[in-house]
């Protein structure tokens, strides 16, 4: 469905930008997780 979709893309979205600033979900924290995830709320 569409939500599981818009999800799967923020997710994705968070991943690539952690990895592109050299951390992983499991060293980020959830501020830095959470800034994340509004920017690609925005971005789409």
């Amino acid at each position: 469905s569409g939500t599981n979709e818009k999800f799967r893309s923020r997710f994705h979205y968070v991943e690539q930008a952690l990895q592109a600033s050299g951390n992983s979900l499991e060293e980020a924290t959830l501020d830095e997780m959470e800034a994340l995830w509004q920017q690609a709320k925005s971005a789409k």
